[in-house]
């Protein structure tokens, strides 16, 4: 049985992106943040935790001009952990590497438990293959 490294968040960024070009390859970093609700001795608790994301390759081109701090994202990728020396001092970095980053729009003035039916979507609404990577699809799931 093969083992299963997939992460999946949804959060606001931290702060507004960076893009770099490592030799003829582009890449966007930037931190988002997830927050967890819930009771804790009948009073509501909120945690918060900061992600480090990356993503790779064509899609930097135009997530780019999109992201900006405060934005909502789902990201979909997988846990990487790199390590360097400096100084003799051992130092560590995990961060998400994404396949798929997915802006989610804000629609304060619409009610937040209703969807818009598939019926209503327009022509240039994105569909999720436009954000990163295909699907590796059913088949690498072992269940």
């Amino acid at each position: 049985m093969s083992e299963i490294n997939r992460v999946e968040l949804l959060g606001n960024l931290g702060k507004d992106p960076e893009r770099r070009t490592v030799g003829d390859t582009c890449k966007l970093e930037f931190t988002m943040c997830t927050t967890e609700k819930f009771l804790r001795n009948g009073q509501q608790v909120e945690v918060s935790d900061w992600h480090n994301v990356e993503i790779w390759g064509q899609p930097v081109e135009w997530l780019a001009p999109v992201l900006k701090k405060g934005a909502k994202v789902h990201v979909l990728g997988s846990l990487k952990t790199q390590s360097w020396e400096k100084d003799g001092q051992k130092h560590y970095k995990t961060f998400v590497k994404a396949v798929r980053v997915l802006p989610i729009a804000r629609n304060d003035s619409a009610p937040r438990t209703t969807s818009k039916p598939a019926s209503q979507a327009r022509q240039s609404d994105p569909t999720p293959g436009d954000y990163g990577a295909a699907d590796p699809g059913n088949d690498d799931i072992p269940f």
